[in-house]
């Protein structure tokens, strides 16, 4: 964590203090690469003992003590874990390994008021000098060290210099200091924040923009998950762990093997089994799995204890908690859910000058609410004539106000015909239960976002549980359900309209009663299939000006939030489409 402080101490925030980690290819290769060494070393090796073939292996047969040396300082206020340490003639040299390569020839560094001259990085300095001195304060003469960088096969002494001491023993001081304090702003512009394994929850250049301080971010973050979601719908199928992969069965028959790294989280439908494996593996990994019940109910979401970032929770337990505060985030969801709405209804349709203007009405009267009950007063209006409207959009062609087709929203209605005219007829908003098909789709597609935002606040550290705007019941996932609401039209209500109006939702797919509609087996598949291409198409986001998925833009959402609530950003405003 020290050479974390020393490359960037909104890094060493986010590790240290958040406990916040993520895998990157270098992060991989690099634990890999350890455990390599690890498994060529025993615990006690001689010099000159055995052949070697390459620089690493020779490394790897000088006099090291143990695999892993962990110990404590407390006149230095630190604990370390060595690679390993090598003797010779009564000295003990740490000896560092490093994934990546070192400087290009010697080179010169500032780090405070002390000035490094070496062939390695600073961090790498302070790391292996701070090792030194845990050598030196459990009694080991200790007055130099060792890092080899792998990527250019490079070993290089490090002497521990007065300079470096005070260096090091300055940078204990200011990480014990920053462990207690807000969270350190982003670089700007650097290089170092296109590599890190932590830039997705950093937001370096995101962070940037909202606080003025540069112009369009960089793209750092990736645009798409390379993990999807896997859906079990099968009745009595049975999810086991084999490997590393994940295993589902039916009927005694092996369905399907998938390796775990594609996936980001499980939703189980009805009566379907999860063997204690596979749910470890899930939970160890901080991936959550979703039990629904036959006809699409959300039940319950497994995840690991939320045990990181307990200060990012702290502050929104203590924001939500006040009635103003609530009320200025709640006003921006509303609105932004409105104007979304209207956007929508105009995108898709040109005579509905009277609908719009009621929703833009609706929208700027979301400013003037002096409390939250008459917030919901002015959504209540817009969601009437919204879904007063929506029927007219069913089995038309996507038009602009221009009378354009718009390139995000509804394709041509080429799977239309006079029996689905008949049957997705729709009359206002039937909810608990649906009464017609196109209200049990726009349900359980509420749903399937609902679950996608409890796993992305879960992601960030943020309790789903403990909203601003919806009331708070025993298990209903309020801030889930605030952070929803600007992108029911976004996602679910066109990706509906797109199911309906291509003829990929037949009536064929729908189970009717006498007091409600749900689908059929065959209709929640393909239902789900058009909910996950929806979530992986890519917008162009309207503030950072990149292209980006709308699963990735549930993540950014969130993760904005708990950058406003963490004071690293000065306000929060949801999305909106342009």
């Amino acid at each position: 964590m020290l050479n974390e402080y020393v490359y960037c101490p909104r890094l060493f925030h986010l590790e240290h203090v958040q406990g916040l980690f993520r895998e990157s290819a270098d992060t991989v290769q690099g634990s890999y690469q350890h455990k390599r060494v690890d498994s060529s070393r025993s615990k006690v090796r001689r010099k000159g003992k055995g052949k070697t073939d390459t620089l690493e292996e020779e490394e790897t047969q000088q006099n090291f003590f143990t695999k892993n040396l962990s110990l404590t300082g407390d006149k230095l206020g630190i604990t370390g874990k060595l690679d390993a340490i090598e003797e010779e003639a009564g000295h003990w040299a740490a000896l560092e390994y490093k994934h990546s390569a070192g400087p290009a020839g010697n080179a010169e560094f500032k780090l405070g008021n002390w000035s490094l001259s070496s062939d390695a990085w600073p961090n790498d300095q302070v790391q292996v000098c701070a090792q030194g001195l845990l050598l030196r304060e459990n009694g080991y003469r200790s007055e130099y060290g060792f890092i080899y960088y792998r990527a250019s096969k490079k070993k290089v002494r490090i002497e521990f210099t007065p300079d470096l001491v005070n260096a090091v023993l300055d940078v204990i001081a200011r990480a014990a200091k920053a462990s207690t304090q807000a969270i350190p702003p982003p670089l700007l512009d650097s290089p170092k924040c296109i590599r890190c394994s932590l830039n997705v929850f950093c937001l370096p250049d995101e962070t940037n923009r909202l606080a003025g301080k540069i112009g369009e971010p960089r793209r750092i973050i990736p645009g798409r998950d390379d993990a999807g979601v896997l859906y079990v719908v099968t009745q009595g199928a049975h999810i086991s762990k084999r490997g590393e992969s994940v295993v589902v069965s039916a009927n005694n028959e092996v369905v399907d093997e998938i390796p775990f790294k594609d996936i980001a989280h499980a939703a189980l439908f009805g009566h379907v089994q999860i063997s204690t494996e596979a749910l470890h593996l899930f939970l160890a990994a901080q991936r959550t799995v979703s039990f629904f019940s036959a006809g699409g109910k959300l039940l319950g979401t497994a995840t690991a204890p939320i045990a990181k970032n307990v200060a990012l929770r702290v502050s929104q337990f203590r924001y939500f908690n006040v009635e103003e505060s609530c009320l200025r985030l709640s006003k921006d969801i509303v609105q932004a859910k409105i104007e979304n709405q209207r956007t929508f209804l105009r995108r898709n349709l040109k005579k509905m000058e009277g609908s719009l203007e009621q929703l833009k009405t609706a929208a700027d009267n979301c400013i003037l609410a002096k409390d939250i009950p008459s917030l919901r007063g002015y959504e209540g209006k817009a969601g009437q004539v919204y879904f007063e409207t929506f029927p007219e959009l069913i089995g038309r062609k996507a038009e602009s106000s221009a009378g354009q087709r718009t390139f995000d929203d509804l394709p041509e209605s080429q799977g239309w015909s006079s029996e689905s005219s008949s049957f997705f007829n729709m009359i206002g908003r039937t909810k608990r239960p649906p009464k017609d098909p196109v209200n049990a789709m726009l349900s359980f597609g509420y749903t399937l976002l609902a679950r996608d935002f409890v796993a992305a606040l879960i992601g960030v550290g943020l309790d789903p549980y403990f909203g601003f705007y919806h009331s708070m019941e025993a298990g209903r996932p309020a801030l889930a359900l605030d952070m929803m609401e600007p992108f029911r039209p976004l996602v679910v209500d066109s990706m509906v309209l797109r199911l309906i109006n291509t003829g990929e939702m037949k009536p064929s797919h729908f189970l009717m009663t006498a007091t409600e509609v749900q689908m059929s087996k065959e209709g929640r598949a393909c239902f789900i299939a058009g909910y996950e291409r929806r979530m992986d198409e890519l917008i162009t986001h309207p503030v950072f000006g990149y292209r980006i998925s709308y699963r990735r833009v549930l993540d950014v959402e969130c993760r904005l939030l708990g950058r406003f609530l963490e004071g690293d950003v000065q306000d929060y405003k949801p999305l909106r489409t342009r």
